[in-house]
């Protein structure tokens, strides 16, 4: 009877641990979906700004403005690390942050100084766990990120760039392909790499005739900050 009881008491404990567990797949979903969406309606904004960045450095503002500059020698390489606050989603953060190890090691053995960034209480957790303390860490940020969050942590690497603490700002971070499919990637965001900017929307190479008021310098220092 014991035996049985305990079988009984079994079975119970996996249908309970079977609800929650789909629970929380449901709600899973349901932010996913929402995240999503977000970030769909956000890809024609992020396509058009890109253009029109591309459209002002083509017209000279790549040599007005210090965020294209490229620096002759490469000393100090900022590597931006992006990984999650919560944990629960598999290889997600542990990837990024092999991926940061290794990177950091390849310009350590180049000769340069690696500088980490880190945005992520994972990462944060992670790196300093192994005695990588990062130089910056954003910590605050989730799944409802404001527009000053970003600002914020643009600022800082703007700022880091241009006033030479590092010469380069490498980022890298987790590129969503697909619900099952996700790719760790690293591309360089500073300087400005034009080429990475066109998004190729201009019918037969026609390029559109922008008015451009009060000056190219003056409407990319406000575009580019965005």
């Amino acid at each position: 009877m014991a035996k049985t009881r305990e079988i009984r008491t079994r079975i119970k404990s996996v249908r309970n641990t079977h609800k929650i567990t789909k629970t929380m797949d449901m709600v899973a979903r349901s932010k996913s979906a929402r995240l999503l969406l977000r970030v769909n309606r956000t890809v024609p904004y992020f396509q058009k700004l890109c253009r029109l960045i591309h459209d002002l450095a083509e017209s000279g503002g790549a040599m007005l403005h210090g965020l294209f500059a490229e620096r002759k020698e490469i000393k100090k390489v900022m590597v931006f690390a992006v990984t999650s606050n919560r944990g629960l989603c598999g290889a997600y953060n542990a990837r990024v942050v092999d991926a940061t190890k290794k990177r950091m090691a390849e310009l350590r053995a180049e000769g340069k100084e690696p500088i980490l960034y880190v945005l992520g209480k994972r990462g944060n957790t992670a790196f300093r766990f192994i005695g990588m303390v990062p130089a910056m860490a954003f910590l605050t940020v989730d799944e409802k990120v404001t527009f000053d969050d970003s600002e914020r942590i643009s600022r800082a690497l703007m700022n880091a760039y241009l006033d030479h603490d590092v010469d380069m700002v490498e980022i890298i971070y987790t590129h969503f392909e697909g619900r099952s499919r996700q790719m760790v990637r690293r591309d360089i965001l500073l300087p400005v790499q034009k080429d990475s900017l066109d998004t190729g929307e201009h019918d037969h190479g026609k390029k559109p005739d922008y008015i451009i008021e009060p000056s190219v310098e003056k409407v990319l220092e406000s575009v580019v900050a965005l």
